[in-house]
This record gives structure tokens, sequence and C-alpha cells, in this order.
């Protein structure tokens, strides 16, 4: 069976990806199921941060090995172009305590036109307007959460495929 993990903070970014899915709670992470012939999606989450995120994955994982990890969510503007309630695939996730850049694999639906890169700064807190300022300009990143940086880490140690899918919920200002 092929195992597909999908990680954010906040339940209130999985509930309407998960709609249906059998729920569980184990361990203060909440967890989602959807199973089909030849696999399953797993959706789990833990809240805010990398230390959160990095157990809602390990809960994952305790039923068995994955092939792919996304970690989907919201994030905050670093920019004006990324407009409150988008969705964007993240090109690469930088790790705002270490420096450690993680480069997404990026692909295209048939037909469909490549994106711009958009990288994503994750970082230790919610970042207020004057933050968001100081990460757009050190990192030359378009998006910031507090747990991608994590997800992309593990994805990366243990040789799976790794996407990242996050949603403005906050413009540049806020």
């Amino acid at each position: 069976m092929i195992r597909t993990a999908i990680v954010a903070a906040m339940h209130g970014e999985l509930r309407p990806l998960a709609r249906g899915w059998r729920h569980v709670k184990r361990n203060r992470v909440e967890i989602w199921r959807w199973r089909f012939d030849t696999g399953e999606w797993v959706a789990a989450c833990a809240g805010a941060g990398q230390n959160a995120a990095t157990r809602a994955l390990a809960e994952i994982e305790k039923d068995g090995p994955v092939a792919s990890v996304v970690s989907v969510g919201w994030a905050g503007a670093l920019s004006e172009i990324y407009q409150c309630g988008q969705a964007y695939w993240v090109s690469g996730v930088i790790d705002t305590l270490t420096g450690e850049r993680f480069r997404v694999p990026q692909f295209a639906a048939g037909g469909s036109k490549a994106q711009p890169e958009i990288w994503l700064a994750t970082g230790p807190k919610v970042a207020d307007a004057a933050e968001k300022q100081r990460l757009a300009a050190a990192y030359k990143a378009g998006l910031v959460d507090m747990e991608a940086a994590a997800i992309a880490r593990l994805a990366g140690m243990r040789g799976i495929s790794f996407q990242c899918i996050k949603g403005v919920s906050d413009g540049l200002d806020d």
C-alpha cells in the first residue's frame, strides 16, 4: 500500500481537505485517514511550529512508512503580490533558524504554465509586519510559515518525495 502524508499545523487547515475521512486523536495529534484500493492518504496536525509538525509526521509513521509528504496550510505573505485567499505551490523552503534550504521538485499539469519560483521562510514565531519585511529582504522569500522546514528536512532524511502548498492567510502589512 502506498501512503501519502499531509501535515498542517491546525485542524482548520485540514478540515476542508479531509472532510468525510475517518478521524482520530492520538497522543495530542489529530489524524484523518482515507483508504483506497492501492493506498492511503493520512493527514495530521499537532499545532504550530517545527516540533509540532515533527510530532504529527512521527504519529503518521507509527502506522507504517510513507512514500511522500505534503506540507499544507496557511502562510503569511512577504510581498504584496501574494494575495489572501490564494494558494501557491512552493518552490523551496528556508529554515530561518539554520539557514538550510530545501528545494521542492516542481511539476506542471499538461498544458499548464510553470509559475514563478516562490520560496517559503519557516520561522519560530508568528511574523508581524516588521518581521515580514526583514524575512523578505534577508531570504528573498515570498511566504512565511512555522512548520514546512521540519517536514522538508524529514522528507529529505527519509528519501521520500516532498511537496508544499500554502494558502495566504495574512498580507504583508498584517
